[in-house]
This record gives structure tokens, C-alpha cells and sequence, in this order.
């Protein structure tokens, strides 16, 4: 499902107004009854009474929509003090559990990048919108006897999110190397998921096969039962080939190409995977509950600018006793580059957060060609110590930490493919790690 985010015009408020109505008599009328449900809705939300919304400053009246139609509405006003209330955030029955609210709220949120704290009103009984505002980063501070100073005497909590540093966003600074990045890999899973290569090995696992490669099918161990989150999962191979193993598993991508791919591969497979969209530093806000595991494997970290940022959110996904699993390159072997036969070294062994290592690449590493205004990303080298203490940090304690000297893609020309989707260096070239793995688990 594609939504459109936008701000609400005038043409919109009769959508708007059905929106609400049904949206709620669905939720309240159990809790409040029909016909009070009615009255309600019939002042609060009136054409009149919502157009006082429209064009103004200090304001974010948004709606979702999805082919055309109107499908979730939100309205957040901006007070003194750097202090923001969420007025409204609905959507309607036929297209909750989609992310649309997720959307909404972020959008609502990035609106006012100044702002401070954020609070809402909801009411006792309606629990799935506790739940969902809880799982944002909310909590109750108290409650009242009249929602909204309406003078309709509907009891409601007050729920408050305090946005210190932003910490569930996209790193202060960095929102144009990520929208980068996001155009590159909507291209790449665009050529990735059709697989004319067969890099992936896609037509293998429809046939029924787990094309984990050999260092994480060997070292990850027993996945079965198991709550599992994919972090940066791309089209959701190696989540579809965890969920094969038995784990319960949740991939989290920010392209929204990739994730359609993958839920594809889900339907055709009949594997069940839960895939959500958004950026590794929102992890812990989008993904509900704790995991026994974190899987981040294979060309992850290299495109986040704030490694101990990373680390927090990993460790807050993490139930006690779960662990992390990284693979990836090792930043030994990524500091060089092959030029005229020879290995010589080319990039810094660690990356400023402020200027990242800049590339145009024409080609993906699958061998696909790539869109011309697509081919252009940003990335950040992140040396050893700088992960491991960035996860010790966090409150992870490294159990173990491997190096390896093979590599899931072909980094040099000269590195030559052993038989398993795997790589390494050519006989005669004095051997160092191509890769290393962890895991680091949580007390």
C-alpha cells in the first residue's frame, strides 16, 4: 500500500468529516453509545468546525491518502514553550494496522523540529489507541473529566512524549544524506528483486532452500520460536529464510520498494514475515515488543552516520538474555581498493558523521545498470573499536567476535567466488579478514 502524506485543503473536509464520523462510531460506540456518539461527532466534527483547521500558522492539519481516497487524518497545534498537542490522529477501520497512523504522528512531529514535549488526550476504554501512542514513546501523566474543554464530560487520560534529543528520528543533520540513500536503494531494490543475475538466489529459495550464506547459517544457531528483528532488511530475503528455520521474525526497512518486494515473496512463498517501513534509529518506536534477536548482516552499518546512536536502539529492541548478530566487512579490508592488480589503500579508516564517503555508481554489485538520478549514495566507515565499545556502551556484552576471511560480495575484482554465494582472496595474495562477526548479548 503507497499513502500519500500531505496537508489538508478545503476540498478534503467533507472526506475528512465521513472519515471521522465512521471512524468514530467504529471505536466509540460501544464505549460512549450511538447516539452520543452522533452528537458528538456532528459539533466536533462539522465542515465548519474542522475548516477552522485549514491554512493556519502554528498548525499541522494532515491527511494519508491512498489511491485517491482519504484514508487517516491528523491535527497537531503548536503551543508556547516548545510544547506540542496532538488534537486528533484517526484512521479509518478499513485501513488501520497498515502504518498510516505511524505516518501520520511522524509527520505531525517533524512538522515542529523545535519542540520539546508532546502531549494527547485519549479515552480509558479505547485501549488499541493506548497501546499504539505507548509503543510511539508515550506515557500517561494524568487523567480529566472533560476531553478537549469541549463541556461534554468524557473522561480521558493525558499522555506525554518528551522529545530531549529526538532520539526515535533521522540523526539532526543528516536528513538529505538519507533521503540520498533512499532514492539509491529504491533503485537497487527495484533491479535486486528481479534477480537476472541470480546473485540472491531467489528461484533456489522459492524451490524451498534457506539461502542464508555459510558464516551466518552457521554461526546464528537455533532461530526456532525465537521473536527475531531484521534490522535493515531489504527485500527480506535472508527474513523470509529465518522465518523458513522457524523464528517469528519482523524485517524493518526504510525503502518502501524493498518492503513491497518483500511482502510479495512472503505471499508467494506462503512464509509469514511481518515487514515494517522506516529507519533503523526509529527502530524502537515502530517495532512492538522485545527480541530474542537482532540480525544486521552484510553492508548494514556502513550507511548510518551515528554508530552508538545504533547501538542504544539494538540494545533497546533486546530482551534480557537476546542477543545481537552482526556480519559484516571487515573495516580493514574496506579501507582499501584494488587499483592496477594491486590492493593499496583509498579511504579513511574512519568516516566524520558530517562528511561521508560520497559515491556514483552505475552499476549495483549485482551487475544491474541503475536509474541515472539514482545512483548516487552516501556512506560512513565505522572502525572495530568504535562498534564494539559503541555496543558496550549500550550495555551489550560482547560474547564473541570473529574474523573471516570471505565476503558476500566481491569487494576487489581480484577476489574470486568460492561456490557459495561467498567470496575471497585470489591463491598468492597474503590472506587478511574480509569479514568479521559478533554477538553481543543483553544482561
Amino acid at each position: 500500500m503507497t499513502a500519500h502524506i500531505r496537508i489538508a485543503r478545503a476540498e478534503d473536509l467533507a472526506a475528512i468529516r465521513d472519515l471521522l464520523v465512521e471512524t468514530w462510531h467504529d471505536t466509540y460506540d460501544a464505549l460512549l453509545g450511538p447516539l452520543r456518539v452522533e452528537e458528538i461527532t456532528s459539533r466536533w466534527h462539522s465542515i465548519e468546525a474542522l475548516g477552522k483547521g485549514i491554512g493556519r500558522d502554528g498548525r499541522a492539519f494532515l491527511v494519508a491518502e491512498v489511491k485517491g481516497e482519504i484514508a487517516a487524518t491528523s491535527l497537531a497545534v503548536g503551543e508556547d514553550g516548545g510544547r506540542l498537542t496532538i488534537a486528533r490522529l484517526y484512521v479509518h477501520p478499513r485501513h488501520q494496522g497498515r502504518g498510516l497512523g505511524r505516518r501520520l504522528l511522524k509527520a505531525s512531529l517533524d512538522a515542529f523540529p523545535a519542540v520539546r514535549t508532546v502531549r494527547l488526550e485519549v479515552e480509558p476504554g479505547n485501549m488499541r489507541a493506548i497501546a499504539f501512542y505507548e509503543r510511539a514513546g508515550f506515557r500517561t501523566i494524568g487523567e480529566g473529566s472533560d476531553c478537549g474543554g469541549s463541556g461534554d464530560g468524557i473522561r480521558h487520560l493525558v499522555m506525554e512524549k518528551v522529545m530531549d534529543d529526538k532520539a526515535t528520528s533521522i540523526p539532526l543533520g543528516h536528513e538529505a544524506h538519507f533521503a540520498t540513500n533512499l532514492a539509491n536503494w529504491n533503485e537497487r531494490a527495484r533491479v535486486h528483486s528481479r534477480d537476472e543475475g541470480g546473485t540472491y538466489r531467489i528461484g533456489m529459495f522459492k524451490a524451498g532452500a534457506s539461502v542464508l550464506n555459510p558464516i551466518e547459517a552457521r554461526e546464528i544457531g537455533d532461530v526456532a520460536g525465537k521473536r527475531l528483528a531484521h534490522l535493515q532488511c531489504h527485500f527480506g530475503l535472508d527474513t523470509l529464510s529465518l522465518a523458513r528455520l522457524g523464528a517469528d521474525v519482523t524485517g524493518l526497512d526504510f525503502s518502501p520498494v524493498a518492503l513491497q518486494a518483500a511482502r510479495e515473496l512472503a505471499a508467494e512463498t506462503g512464509l509469514a514475515a511481518h515487514f515494517v517501513e522506516g529507519n533503523v534509529y526509529e527502530a524502537r518506536s515502530l517495532l512492538t515488543g522485545l527480541f530474542d534477536v537482532c540480525y544486521v548482516t552484510w553492508g548494514a552499518i556502513n550507511w548510518l552516520p551515528d554508530i552508538g546512536r545504533w547501538a542504544q536502539v539494538v540494545a533497546g529492541l533486546l530482551a534480557p538474555g537476546g542477543f545481537l548478530y552482526l556480519l559484516e566487512g571487515h573495516p580493514t579490508a574496506l579501507v582499501l581498493d584494488e587499483i592496477e592488480g594491486r590492493l593499496c589503500p583509498r579511504y579513511p579508516w574512519r568516516t566524520p558523521a558530517d562528511t561521508p564517503n560520497e559515491f556514483v555508481e552505475a552499476v549495483s554489485y549485482t551487475g544491474q545498470a541503475l536509474q541515472a538520478e539514482a545512483q548516487r549514495c552516501v556512506e560512513w566507515m565505522h572502525p572495530l573499536g568504535e562498534i564494539v565499545t559503541g555496543l558496550a556502551r549500550a550495555g551489550l556484552t560482547i560474547e564473541t567476535l570473529n574474523e573471516h576471511e570471505e565476503l558476500a560480495w566481491q569487494l576487489y575484482p581480484m577476489l574470486v567466488p568460492t561456490g557459495e554465494g561467498m567470496f575471497r582472496l585470489p591463491d598468492g595474495v597474503p590472506a587478511f579478514p574480509l569479514s568479521f562477526s559478533l554477538k553481543a548479548v543483553k544482561p
